[in-house]
């Protein structure tokens, strides 16, 4: 009787580390933004704030918001505070109405990159 439990206990075995070897594979993702993706603001924002699930590397990580023209609005660069690492802000001029295209890359500390985008209008 042994010996059929050992096929089923290394399935097993296998399968356990299968499960703790994939969650150390996930990369990092944009878990919440404001303004938010598709939002139709009243009045413009003063910032892009995105936050993501792990720490990132603020030297390789950047934020650019770009009008309906294609046109970049702001010459400042994307920060990350030492006090919340998972978190990128980007300060904003004066938006008029229109179409704004948020465009981002991240890469985290252990040097995975992902990059995305989302749009946003101030009415």
């Amino acid at each position: 009787m042994k010996q059929n439990r050992r096929p089923w206990m290394s399935a097993l075995a296998f399968a356990t580390s299968m499960g703790v070897t994939t969650s150390a594979w996930a990369h990092a993702s944009l878990a919440a933004s404001e303004p938010t993706a598709n939002a139709a603001l009243s009045s413009a924002p003063k910032q892009v704030r995105l936050q993501f699930s792990e720490p990132l590397e603020a030297k390789f990580s950047g934020i650019e918001v770009k009008d309906a023209a294609g046109k970049v609005t702001t010459s400042e660069k994307a920060t990350i505070d030492a006090s919340a690492p998972s978190e990128m802000r980007l300060a904003l001029p004066t938006l008029t109405t229109g179409a704004y295209q948020v465009r981002w890359n991240a890469v985290t500390r252990d040097g995975h990159r992902v990059k995305g985008e989302y749009g946003f209008t101030v009415k």
